[in-house]
């Protein structure tokens, strides 16, 4: 007879019996899963583009407000925002023409946050 102390019961368990563990997730997911109400992915594309969007205004806005700090010697930083929000510059993304090559509409533009 021995005895052990185990600190990760659950880490433990799928240590040594992983393939029964996978079958008992899948069959929890496939349990759960309602594909009824399911949106397609054309469907979950609008609103996570519109949050998207809606994230990098705001950024903006922070960077803004940061840059004015900056200028005002108030001791602020920009945390972890992206950098076109903090270079105030917006990413345009147009349908592709038959240019050929590199041109204005393809470059992210200044639009103005500190000049």
């Amino acid at each position: 007879m021995s005895f052990t102390e185990a600190h990760n019961v659950l880490a433990t368990l799928a240590w040594m019996f992983p393939d029964v563990m996978v079958k008992r997730l899948e069959a929890a997911i496939a349990a759960e899963q309602d594909d009824d109400a399911a949106l397609s992915h054309e469907a979950r594309e609008l609103p996570a583009a519109k949050a998207q969007g809606d994230l990098l205004s705001v950024e903006h806005d922070i960077a803004s407000l940061v840059w004015r700090g900056l200028d005002q010697g108030l001791p602020v930083s920009f945390g972890d925002i992206s950098a076109p929000a903090i270079l105030g510059a917006q990413l345009v993304t147009l349908p592709a023409g038959d240019a050929g090559g590199p041109s204005r509409e393809h470059v992210i533009e200044y639009v103005g946050q500190r000049r």
